[in-house]
């Protein structure tokens, strides 16, 4: 499997490519692997990296596939105006 990058400095996204399937992993179990503006970018990233990639999947860590968006960091920015 070729790997990718581990997404972030805190490692809350991975991925790999084997056999033209592109895996993405959500690394963030102690929040359900909720993912913010930073995971969905590296996310993209990553598919444009792997262009040659027939396949996509993302999945996730822990027990739960993604509880969503993380909202901490929607109030973050609400404060912030």
């Amino acid at each position: 499997m070729n790997n990718c990058h581990t997404g972030g400095k805190d490692g809350r996204h991975s991925c790999g490519t084997k056999r033209r399937c592109h895996l993405d992993y959500l690394n963030r179990p102690e929040r359900l692997n909720s993912y913010g503006r930073q995971t969905v970018d590296e996310i993209i990233l990553t598919l444009r990296e792997n262009m040659d990639a027939r396949v996509g999947v993302i999945t996730g860590n822990g027990r739960a596939f993604c509880a969503g968006g993380f909202l901490g960091n929607l109030a973050k920015q609400i404060s912030g105006m």
